[in-house]
């Protein structure tokens, strides 16, 4: 089944964010209009006009791209499409934005989503397909063929000493990692995510070295940076190996023509 609607939907209040980036652009020109006529009155009296920070340091057409760039992030929360990129799929993304978002109009939008809704769960389950691959040692070696997770996880390099003492996440791809796996598991339950909120309840035990532990993980630090994580639902676990399995087969049958059991 689809974690998505393929008659898709779009939230009212997106209709309303299109219709209010009109206004709120408009209403910008209106203040640049009106600011361009303070400092034509006062070279009237001051050859030199205005002070210079008394303009906006962007462009009105780099502030139009500010305001987009915003609109697309806030949009893809709301749809809960954002909850199925995985890191490389969110780098993408905001490589796009930052290049050259596009205008947050309501055929855009609906356009795009369209797009991103029937590719949904192929773009998830490639996700998970890499998050779970970097913890399978036995995968490390063969990329080509399918491999099962195991409840017990040892992640190399993950924690460091933290400042106040005890240990703490590692700043960069191992916070992403734990985000990433938290998203995974928390979308295979149908549940929300929370970007950051794992790493940050792992670093509350952690630094009072404490074993984390809630309804899906049970997670200990150790002093050699290794992280061991327990996954504690066995369903989401089976959930995500029929996912990995179907992925294989569905890469052996789109290169071979035949499925690799045959």
């Amino acid at each position: 089944m689809s974690r998505f609607d393929q008659d898709l939907v779009l939230p009212p209040s997106l209709s309303d964010y299109a219709a209010s980036r009109e206004r709120t652009i408009e209403a910008y020109r209106s203040a640049l209009k009106t600011l361009a006529l303070a400092d034509q009155e006062f070279q009237r009296i001051y050859s030199h006009g205005l002070p210079r920070n008394s303009y906006p340091r962007d462009s009105l057409e780099e502030t139009i791209r500010a305001i987009d760039r915003r609109l697309w992030h806030q949009a893809f929360d709301i749809t809960g499409f954002g909850q199925l990129m995985d890191r490389q799929a969110r780098k993408d993304f905001e490589r796009t934005l930052e290049q050259n978002p596009p205008a947050f109009t309501v055929e855009n939008v609906r356009s795009i989503f369209l797009s991103t809704a029937q590719d949904a769960d192929e773009m998830f389950n490639r996700g998970l397909v890499n998050v779970f691959r970097r913890l399978s040692r036995s995968h490390r070696t063969n990329t080509n063929n399918a491999f099962k997770i195991n409840r017990r996880a040892i992640i190399e390099g993950m924690v460091r000493p933290s400042w106040g003492g005890g240990l703490e996440v590692r700043i960069g791809w191992p916070s992403d990692e734990l985000n990433d796996i938290d998203r995974v598991i928390k979308t295979l339950d149908r549940q929300p995510h929370h970007r950051r909120a794992l790493e940050t309840a792992v670093n509350g035990a952690l630094k009072k070295r404490e074993v984390y532990e809630d309804a899906y993980y049970q997670i200990k630090g150790f002093a050699n940076s290794n992280m061991h994580i327990l996954f504690k639902r066995q369903d989401l676990l089976d959930q995500a190996n029929r996912i990995i399995h179907d992925y294989y087969e569905g890469s052996a049958l789109a290169k071979n023509g035949t499925s690799s059991a045959a």
